[in-house]
């Protein structure tokens, strides 16, 4: 499961959502994530092709930032599942064998 799985499990969940601050922090979450999905993924990606180490993880830290801001959408009701699997795969204690230099 990725950031692009859970942007597609938000998509469903906010079509079926009426509730207002609920439906906001949806959107809110679906915002986030194209942000993860378009710059931080690619960026990270890009930097670890080009052996740039240090950006790579600063990318994963900035999807963390994200996924953990979305879950702080959802303070006064639950938030989707999947974003705590993003939460907790670029979260520091994440093993990031990635990331290590050879």
């Amino acid at each position: 499961m990725d950031a692009t799985h859970t942007r597609h499990r938000i998509n469903t969940l906010l079509q079926h959502k009426q509730d207002a601050d609920v439906k906001q922090a949806f959107q809110s979450c679906a915002s986030r994530y194209d942000a993860v999905i378009k710059e931080d993924v690619p960026e990270s990606l890009q930097a670890l092709r080009l052996g740039n180490y240090k950006f790579a993880e600063g990318g994963t830290t900035d999807a963390a930032f994200e996924a953990k801001s979305c879950e702080e959408e959802f303070r006064r009701c639950k938030s989707p599942d999947m974003n705590r699997v993003v939460l907790c795969m670029t979260s520091p204690s994440w093993p990031r064998p990635l990331f290590r230099q050879s």
